[in-house]
């Protein structure tokens, strides 16, 4: 250790004290002394440090700024670096907590979901299907077994490690209550039932199944969205989020929306979003919080956060920002693969207003969102919106055409490009009612009746149907291309164990093609016609042949068919 980080803290040589410090915490990095993801979180909490005091330095030698605040803006700097000196001392021998005793070994999934079933009762079920598997949890899908039928739960189970930190167990039972209070909103995920005892393991939540996935997985997924759909979207999260700030008495701050908070339930004519209420052991969560986490973290966090100030209305509005840059662009705001690169891009953000600004104008939207976004995004609280009805009045007035203000992907083949633009042109609830129909009533007159029986309802069958040719459509692109190709034969394996016969893609391909023609008949061309035979001919064919030979996922429902919160690891609801 260096003793003389103490020392020149004791002088008041606070500048030189953190130098030193982020020297150090590089050199013990170098050599494995200390963990990878605590010396990343030390030094983006020094780097803001630094930042601090070299802007109250500046404001003391200016003489603009009150004497007295600034000494003691000045002691709290010296007290944080203090305190992160000894996080950093202690992690060398870190001491074992007395509840580490108490908290089962767990070999494999397996064994965790057994013993979760042994908690649940009569009243619920486990399957083995995983939804979700972080650092911090794991989800199973399970169901409620009281009801007449079947209803599917999500059970959130908090891995045992991230409850050992002290911090943690005292936080917890406050951060519940806050989860509870957050849930029994409109537009945010129900929990239903819980099991949280800090003395005995485990630890889980039973909460409504989202059919859906993570903002985050289309985001991945580079599924470019129309502005039509955007709009509805961002008005539907504002909604929500609207009602968590006007709850009485003094409204609920959510203080952690990011696109991995916000599910994407599939409706007929565009999404619905539904928004995770956890914040359960979040910032507690330190000494094993991975890197992804750190940067998620970072990425997300409005700029008063950054600093250590608690979250307000206003720093969901900077998040909603972020979300909607996200939904325009397919990617952060905040870019980087480390944690320096984003903080690097936070400090220019801090010393040039404009930098954000510039970024929002390059958005492909009108005027007036840009507009919107650039005071949702505001580095200073007071200049963001008064408040998110302001915000949701502003964009409903704005006129978004769904068939005129269609995203450009000048990655994609051209035949590609004219198949998806074609498809978001259409893809409203009444083209998907005439394909359903159209479809199924083919299938009839072909003797082939049993393949609307494999679905449980007519919901069922629509969903799948969309799905369907949402994969044709990802098939096409060449960052997806390899993925798409799996997910296209697992469905075609489980057509096989089915025994649909190969007519049945035959009358789906000519269903569509006919609805297209009708529904896009402005746009209808001989090349069109070309681009939407080209890609489902590749997609099906594909599927034809994938449906004779891959083997079915071990004891999985089919992947396409089964709709996960996030089929990524890390990227579900915490």
């Amino acid at each position: 250790m260096n003793p003389d980080i103490q020392e020149l803290v004791g002088k008041d040589e606070l500048l030189k004290a953190l130098d030193t410090f982020l020297a150090v915490i590089a050199e013990a990095r170098q050599k494995g002394e200390v963990d990878t993801d605590l010396a990343e979180q030390l030094t983006i909490d020094l780097t803001n440090l630094r930042a601090q005091l070299v802007d109250n330095e500046r404001e003391r030698l200016r003489l603009t700024g009150d004497p007295g605040l600034l000494s003691r803006a000045r002691n709290k700097i010296s007290d944080s670096l203090l305190q992160l000196y000894e996080t950093f001392r202690e992690a060398h021998t870190p001491p074992q907590p007395a509840s580490h005793k108490s908290i089962p070994l767990v070999a494999d999934m397996e064994a965790l979901r057994l013993l979760i079933a042994e908690k649940l009762g009569n009243d619920y079920s486990i399957s083995r299907e995983i939804i979700h598997n972080s650092d911090r949890s794991v989800i199973f899908k399970g169901y409620y077994t009281r009801a007449d039928e079947q209803n599917a739960v999500a059970i959130k189970v908090i891995k045992p490690y991230s409850m050992l930190e002290p911090e943690n167990q005292k936080d917890l039972h406050t951060d519940i209550r806050e989860t509870y209070r957050l849930s029994k909103q409109d537009g945010i995920i129900t929990i239903l039932d819980q099991r949280i005892n800090t003395d005995s393991y485990p630890w889980y939540f039973i909460m409504d199944y989202i059919d859906g996935y993570t903002l985050q997985h289309y985001v991945e997924w580079g599924w470019p969205f129309p502005l039509y759909d955007i709009k509805q979207i961002l008005l539907e999260i504002i909604e929500s989020v609207r009602s968590l700030h006007e709850v009485q008495p003094k409204g609920i701050v959510h203080g952690n929306l990011a696109p991995n908070k916000i599910i994407l339930k599939e409706k007929l004519s565009g999404f619905q979003p539904v928004i995770s209420p956890f914040r359960v052991i979040g910032d507690a969560f330190f000494n094993r919080r991975t890197n992804e986490r750190v940067l998620e973290n970072v990425r997300y966090m409005s700029p008063e956060e950054l600093f250590g100030h608690p979250p307000t209305s206003r720093s969901d509005q900077y998040a909603i920002g972020l979300v909607a840059i996200e939904l325009l662009e397919l990617r952060p705001l905040y870019t980087g693969s480390t944690v320096m690169e984003i903080v690097e891009q936070r400090m220019k953000h801090r010393k040039d207003p404009d930098f954000v600004s510039a970024q929002i104008q390059n958005a492909h939207c009108p005027a007036e969102l840009k507009q919107v976004l650039r005071r949702l995004l505001a580095y200073e609280a007071a200049e963001r919106h008064e408040n998110l009805e302001a915000v949701q009045d502003l964009i409903s007035d704005i006129h978004i055409d769904r068939r005129s203000h269609l995203p450009d992907e000048p990655g994609l083949q051209k035949q590609v490009r004219l198949a998806r633009k074609s498809y978001m042109r259409v893809a409203d609830e009444a083209f998907f009612e005439a394909f359903y129909q159209q479809f199924f009533r083919s299938c009839e007159a072909e003797g082939l009746k049993g393949i609307a029986e494999k679905f449980k309802d007519l919901n069922a069958q629509k969903r799948a149907l969309k799905r369907a040719i949402s994969s044709m459509l990802q098939f096409g692109s060449p960052v997806y291309h390899h993925q798409m190709r799996q997910r296209l034969q697992q469905s075609a394996q489980r057509h096989h164990s089915w025994q649909i016969p190969p007519k049945a893609y035959e009358l789906f391909e000519q269903a569509l093609l006919d609805c297209l023609r009708r529904a896009d008949a402005a746009y209808w061309s001989t090349e069109l016609a070309r681009a939407w035979q080209e890609l489902l001919g590749k997609s099906i064919a594909l599927m034809q042949a994938g449906g004779q030979h891959l083997p079915l996922p071990p004891s999985e429902p089919d992947h396409s068919g089964s709709i996960r919160i996030s089929r990524r690891e890390g990227k579900a609801p915490d």
